[in-house]
């Protein structure tokens, strides 16, 4: 039986690309969801993907919503990723205070970079000044 293994194709993702390309099909495919962790949520409860590398944290949330389509068994990446807030060289902003009222840039709705931005949100005090995304 080949695995079908559902994907998104981030910097964590390179390991795995790297072993399926040395497997060529033999013991799994790839199933690439670009739609992050939502989507590999999506092909359980669809039946398909047979395994999920995905965000910890949205998985977690499903089966604390009830979600029994999945389970979690182990942990890819066992180390924190580490986020930061980028402005552009000729920015005028500064301070992480100074983006208050203004538009973030995220990979995807749902995805760990919107979850971490509304982190940064609460952690500054100013969740309600930081709900734009795109």
């Amino acid at each position: 039986m080949v695995l079908r293994v559902g994907y998104i194709r981030e910097h964590f993702a390179s390991p795995l690309l790297q072993f399926a390309a040395d497997d060529g099909g033999k013991t799994f495919t790839l199933v690439e969801c670009p739609g992050g962790t939502g989507q590999v949520i999506a092909a359980f409860q669809a039946n398909e993907i047979d395994i999920g590398v995905a965000l910890t944290d949205a998985l977690l949330a499903g089966i604390a919503n009830g979600n029994q389509d999945y389970k979690m068994i182990g942990q890819y990446v066992a180390t924190p990723l580490n986020w930061a807030v980028t402005v552009g060289k000729d920015s005028k902003y500064t301070k992480l205070e100074e983006l208050r009222g203004t538009t973030m840039g995220i990979s995807r709705i749902g995805s760990g970079s919107q979850t971490m931005a509304a982190v940064m949100a609460m952690q500054q005090g100013a969740l309600h000044s930081f709900h734009h995304f795109r």
